[in-house]
C-alpha cells in the first residue's frame, strides 16, 4: 500500500489516546469501601463478565476510529484488493512482453495490450508521485534500463513493439538475479503479458529455480498483469514455402501459405489476401471457416526476367496488425548440394541415387559422401540438405548442425545401422533414438500421413504418394517432445516426424532404406519425393535466400542491407533483427518474420500460472484493454466509512440498557 501523505502516519501513536483518557479518568475516582455496597456488589457479579467484554469492545472501537481517521487523512493508494495488506516498495521492476500477440488492439480506445499495460503503469507511478526507482526488463539479451523519475515508460524506445517472442522465464529469472546481485530491499516486480504459451514456455527448466528464488526473497512481490482475453476477431498469415518455376515463355512463383484464426471465438468469413511482389499485386479471396485454411502451390505470375526477389503476403485490418503480413524471399533454381554422412555402404548408395537425380531439368545437383570415422568437422556453406545416418552427433559437430538449421538448412536424420547401438545419452533438437526392434508389417502399416503440406504432401497434380504401400520390418523408435508427426504407423508410433524449429527444418525417419528394414528402396517413389522436397527446401537458403525468425541470428552487416518491403523504414539499424521486414544485399535476400508460436492462441491457464510462480508473494491481476480503471485507486473512503461505523457502534454500546438490566453496567468502571 502507498500513501500520498505518508507523513501523517507519524501520528499513529495517537491511536493510544483513548487508552490514556481511560486511565486518567480512572484516577479521578478513588474507590472507598462502604459496607452498604457489599450486597450490591454481590448482586452484580453475575453480570461482570458480559460487562467487561462490552468495555473492551467500546475501547477497541475508539482505537479503530482514531486509526481510521489517520489513514483517511494520509490518502492511501491500493493496487487491487490484495494490496490492502501489501508493503510500500522502494523499487519497482517492470518485465514487459513486447511480442506480436501483445499488439491485439481494442477497437474503441485504439490501445493495444502492450500500450494499455504501459499507460496504466505510468498512471500508477504518477499517482504515487514517482518516488520509486523503476527498472525495465524487455529482453534477456539486453541489460536492464534504469528509468528516470521524470520519464514515462510510454516515451521509451525500449517499450515499443517488436516481432520477437517474449522469453518470460528468462526475463523473470534475469530480474530476480538482478535483485540478488544488487542487494535490493523491498521490491515490486510487475510482469505484463498476455500469457501466451509460446512466450511463457511452461516446460522451461528455469521455473523451479524461479520458485526457489521467490521463496528466498520474501520482500519481493511479483504481480502478473494479465491480458489473456482474445474475444475480437483476428487472423494471422504465414508462408511455408516458395518455389520459382520458369518456362520458355514465362515465370511463376509457387507459394504454400496458411491463414489461421487466433481469436477465441471462431467465425466464418471471406478474407481478401494480398500478395505483393515489387510493383505487382495479386488479390485472392480465401474462405476462412475453421481454425486454419492452407493453400499449397498457389501460382503468382511474375516477369520472366526476375531471377530472385522478395514479397509480402497481407491480410486486411483486424484486431492485431502485427500478424497481418508475412515476408518471403525467393530465387531462381540453383545447384542443389547435399551432404550424406553414413558408415553403411548399402544405405549411402541408395541415398546417393535419390539425391543425384533432380526432379527439375533446370537444376543441377551435387552430392558429397562422408564417413563419421574421418569426420572432424562439417563443410555446410553451400549445402542445402544434410542427411545424417549414424548415431546422433555431439560436441562441435552438433553445434555446427544447429547453426546450419538456424540459417535455413534442412537435416534428415536416419537411425544408425542395426548392428550399432542406436540409443544414446544425448539428443538433437529434443529428439533421441531408441533401440531397434523387429515388427510385424501388418501392425506397422502406414495409414495416416500429412498430405496437404511438407515432405509427404500430394503432387501438384493432386496425385497421392503411395505411402500406405510401404512395408516396414524393423523400426528404431524416436523419442521426444514438441515433434509433429508427418506419418504414423497404425499403432500410433512415428514413421516420419518433424522437430520443432523456428528456422530451417529437421526430420527424423524411424527406419532405413534397406531390405532388412523396409521397402523404401524398392518402392522408391516415397523416399525420392521426401529427399527431393527436403533438398529444394534447404537449397533456397543455400542459394542466397534466407528466412529467419525475429530476434535470432542475422547477417553481421545487416545494417548495410537495403530494405525492400513497404513497411516502416524508420527502424534504426540496431533494431532491425527485432522487426519483420525483407532486405537485400547484392544477390542475397533476407526475410525476417515472427516465430510460428506467435500464431498459437493458447494461453496459460490460471492454475498452471499459479504453479509456475508458487513459493513467493505473488498475485494475478486480470485486466482488459477496454477497461478504463487504473491499477491503483485511493481507498480513503473505506477508512472514512470504517471510522463512522466504529463511532456509531461505540455510541450504540454506550447507550443505557433497559431498566432492571442496566444497573450492573452503570455501576461499573468501564471506559468513559
Amino acid at each position: 500500500m502507498m500513501f500520498l501523505q505518508p507523513w501523517i502516519l507519524f501520528g499513529l501513536p495517537l491511536v493510544l489516546l483513548p487508552i490514556a483518557i481511560h486511565l486518567l479518568n480512572q484516577r479521578r475516582h478513588r474507590p472507598i469501601d462502604w459496607g452498604a455496597m457489599h450486597f450490591l456488589r454481590q448482586a452484580t457479579r453475575m453480570h461482570q463478565g458480559a460487562a467487561r467484554i462490552r468495555y473492551w469492545l467500546i475501547l477497541l472501537l475508539r482505537l479503530l476510529a482514531v486509526a481510521c481517521v489517520l489513514f483517511f487523512m494520509s490518502r492511501p493508494l491500493a493496487t487491487g484488493w490484495l494490496s490492502l495488506v501489501g508493503n510500500s516498495a522502494s523499487r519497482v521492476i517492470v518485465v514487459l512482453d513486447r511480442s506480436p500477440s501483445m499488439e491485439m488492439t481494442d477497437t474503441l480506445n485504439g490501445l493495444s495490450k502492450r500500450a494499455s499495460a504501459i499507460a496504466k503503469l505510468d498512471a500508477m507511478f504518477e499517482e504515487k508521485g514517482n518516488r520509486s526507482e523503476r527498472i525495465l526488463f524487455v529482453s534477456p539479451d539486453q541489460p536492464p534500463v534504469i528509468v528516470p523519475s521524470n520519464v514515462k515508460l510510454a516515451d521509451l524506445a525500449e517499450t515499443q513493439s517488436t516481432d520477437v517472442s517474449a522469453k518470460i522465464p528468462e526475463l523473470v529469472s534475469q530480474a530476480l538475479r538482478y535483485i540478488q546481485a544488487e542487494g535490493l530491499g523491498p521490491t515490486e516486480v510487475w510482469c505484463c503479458s498476455d500469457l501466451q504459451v509460446n512466450d511463457w514456455d511452461t516446460q522451461s527448466g528455469l521455473w523451479p529455480a524461479i520458485r526457489e528464488t521467490l521463496a528466498e526473497l520474501p520482500f519481493v512481490r511479483l504481480t502478473l498483469l494479465s491480458y489473456a482475453e482474445r474475444d475480437q476477431f483476428n487472423a494471422a498469415v504465414r508462408v511455408q514455402r516458395t518455389a520459382l518455376k520458369r518456362t520458355d515463355r514465362s515465370s511463376e512463383l509457387l507459394l504454400d501459405f496458411s491463414v489461421r484464426q487466433t481469436s477465441g471465438n471462431l467465425v466464418s468469413r471471406v478474407l481478401p489476401v494480398t500478395i505483393q511482389i515489387g510493383e505487382s499485386r495479386v488479390v485472392v479471396e480465401l474462405e476462412l471457416s475453421g481454425r486454419e485454411v492452407v493453400r499449397n502451390g498457389f501460382v503468382v505470375p511474375i516477369d520472366s526476367s526476375i531471377e530472385s526477389g522478395a514479397g509480402t503476403i497481407e491480410l486486411p485490418s483486424d484486431a492485431n496488425a502485427a500478424d497481418n503480413n508475412f515476408h518471403f524471399a525467393f530465387s531462381r533454381p540453383s545447384t542443389m548440394r547435399s551432404l550424406i554422412v553414413s558408415d553403411d555402404e548399402k544405405v549411402s548408395t541408395v541415398l546417393q541415387i535419390m539425391t543425384k537425380t533432380s526432379m527439375s531439368k533446370q537444376q543441377q545437383v551435387e552430392c558429397e559422401l562422408a564417413s563419421t570415422q574421418k569426420l572432424a568437422s562439417l563443410k555446410l556453406d553451400d549445402v542445402g540438405l544434410l542427411i545424417w545416418q549414424a548415431t546422433l552427433p555431439e560436441g562441435a559437430i552438433a553445434e555446427q548442425i544447429k547453426q546450419f538449421v538456424a540459417t535455413g538448412g534442412v537435416v534428415l536424420f536416419l537411425p544408425p545401422s542395426a548392428e550399432f547401438n542406436a540409443k544414446g545419452n544425448f539428443a538433437m533438437f529434443g529428439m533421441r533414438w531408441s533401440d531397434w526392434s523387429d515388427v510385424d508389417s501388418q501392425d506397422y502399416s502406414i495409414q495416416r500421413w500429412r498430405r496437404d503440406s511438407d515432405l509427404l504432401r500430394n503432387a501438384e497434380s493432386g496425385e497421392i504418394l503411395p505411402v500406405d504401400e510401404l512395408q516396414v520390418r524393423r523400426v528404431c523408435a524416436v523419442d521426444g517432445i514438441d515433434a509433429t508427426k508427418l506419418a504414423s504407423f497404425s499403432n500410433g508410433a512415428s514413421f516420419l516426424c518433424k522437430a520443432a524449429t523456428d528456422v530451417g527444418a529437421v526430420y527424423f525417419c524411424s527406419t532405413l532404406p534397406t531390405v532388412e528394414c523396409s521397402t523404401l528402396a524398392d518402392n522408391g517413389v516415397v523416399l525420392y519425393a521426401m529427399i527431393q522436397r527436403a533438398l529444394v527446401e534447404g537449397s533456397s537458403s543455400a542459394g542466397g535466400v534466407h528466412a529467419v525468425v525475429a530476434g535470432s541470428v542475422v547477417p553481421a552487416d545487416l545494417e548495410a542491407w537495403e530494405r525492400v518491403d513497404l513497411g516502416d523504414k524508420t527502424i534504426v539499424a540496431a533494431d532491425r533483427p527485432h522487426h519483420a521486414a525483407a532486405y537485400r544485399s547484392g544477390k542475397r535476400w533476407l526475410a525476417i518474420n515472427r516465430s510460428a508460436g506467435e500464431d498459437d492462441p493458447t494461453a496459460v491457464d490460471e492454475k498452471t500460472l499459479q504453479s509456475l510462480v508458487a513459493g513467493g508473494s505473488t498475485r494475478i491481476l486480470n485486466d482488459q484493454i477496454e477497461s478504463n480503471s487504473g491499477l491503483t485507486r485511493e481507498v480513503w473512503r473505506w477508512f472514512a466509512f470504517a471510522a463512522v461505523f466504529a463511532l456509531l457502534a461505540e455510541a450504540f454500546l454506550t447507550l443505557p440498557n433497559k431498566i432492571g438490566t442496566s444497573k450492573a453496567f452503570a455501576m461499573g468502571s468501564g471506559p468513559r
